[in-house]
C-alpha cells in the first residue's frame, strides 16, 4: 500500500465524497512482471480531474487482505471514510468494506454490469430484444416501484425467471441501479472507469525493468505529475475568466466561485434555459 503526503487528503474535502477503488488481474508493467493485483483509490477534484489517493499491489483477494488495504487506506486519509464508493463484483472486497468502513455506502460499476449482459442472456431466442428491455428498464425508469413492476413484467414477458445471474443481480439492484443510488452524491462518476484509466496513465511512469522500489518512486513522479496538473488549471482560474452567456444574476455568482470546469457545466444550463418558453 502506499499513498502520497498525508495532507494530500486535506487539499479539497469534496474529494472524500465519492471513492473509486479498482483492482484488476496483471495490467501495468509492475504487476504483470511480479504477478499481483494492482489497485488505486482515485477521487475527483474542483477541476473534475482524477485524483490519486493511493494504490497497492496484493498478492492475494480475500477478505482480511483487503480488510489491511482499506485499514492502511484510511490511515493515510485521516481516518476519514468515503460517503460513497465505486467497487467491482467481489463479494470479498464488499465484506472487507463493512468491516472497515461501515457508514460508507457502496455502488457496483455499472458499467462491468452492462457489458456482461450480451454473455449472459445470448442463449434466449430473443436476446437482443432482452437486451435492449433491460437496459430501459436499468437506466429510464425513475421510481423504484416503476423499477421493481417494470422489471417483473419483462420477466413474465421474455421468460427469464430461472435465470441465475439476472436473479442475482435483481436482488443486489441497491447496489448497481440508478434509482436505488442516484439521490446520494457521486461527484458524476457511476462507474470504476476513472480508477481504470488511472492503471494506464501508470504504464507511463512504470517499464517492464522497474523493481518494487523504483516502483515507490515512480509512483511518487505520478503524483507529482497530476498535482502539477492541478496547479496549472488552479493558475488559470485565478488569471483567467469565463463570460457570463445571459445577464442573469445567478450566473454571474457562480462565474465568481466556480472553477472553469464546473462554471462551464453550470453555464450549459443557463444557455438551454435561453430557448425556454413559458405558457399562461
Amino acid at each position: 500500500m502506499h499513498s502520497g503526503p498525508k495532507q494530500e487528503a486535506g487539499l479539497h474535502a469534496s474529494i472524500l465524497d465519492t471513492t473509486s477503488f479498482h483492482s484488476t488481474p496483471p495490467t501495468t508493467q509492475i504487476d504483470i512482471r511480479y504477478n499481483l493485483v494492482f489497485g488505486s483509490f482515485v477521487g475527483v477534484n474542483h477541476h473534475d480531474q482524477s485524483t490519486l489517493l493511493g494504490c497497492d499491489l496484493m498478492k492475494n483477494e480475500d477478505i482480511q487482505s483487503f480488510k489491511w488495504l482499506f485499514e492502511c487506506w484510511l490511515r493515510c486519509m485521516g481516518g476519514k471514510a468515503p460517503k460513497g464508493i465505486f467497487i467491482d463484483q467481489c463479494a470479498s472486497m464488499q465484506k472487507a468494506i463493512e468491516m472497515c468502513m461501515p457508514t460508507t455506502i457502496q455502488r457496483w460499476c455499472i458499467w462491468h454490469i452492462m457489458k456482461k449482459i450480451p454473455s449472459k442472456l445470448n442463449g434466449y431466442k430473443r436476446h437482443k430484444e432482452i437486451e435492449q428491455e433491460m437496459s430501459h428498464i436499468i437506466w429510464n425508469l425513475f421510481t423504484k416501484d416503476a423499477l421493481d413492476r417494470n422489471w417483473n413484467d419483462f420477466v413474465t414477458k421474455f421468460g427469464v425467471g430461472e435465470n441465475k445471474w439476472r436473479s442475482e443481480l435483481y436482488e443486489d439492484r441497491h447496489l448497481w441501479i440508478p434509482v436505488y443510488l442516484d439521490h446520494y452524491f457521486w461527484v458524476g462518476m457511476r462507474s470504476t472507469q476513472r480508477s481504470e484509466s488511472m492503471h494506464t496513465f501508470f504504464n507511463k511512469f512504470i517499464t517492464w525493468n522497474s523493481s518494487l522500489i523504483q516502483f515507490v518512486k515512480k509512483y511518487d513522479n505520478c503524483l507529482a505529475s497530476r498535482e502539477q496538473r492541478e496547479k496549472e488549471f488552479d493558475a488559470t482560474d485565478i488569471h483567467t475568466v469565463i463570460p457570463c452567456a445571459t445577464k442573469s444574476v445567478i450566473e454571474d455568482q457562480f462565474q465568481h466561485v466556480y472553477t472553469h470546469e464546473k462554471f462551464r457545466e453550470v453555464q450549459a444550463q443557463f444557455r438551454g434555459k435561453l430557448h425556454c418558453g413559458t405558457q399562461n
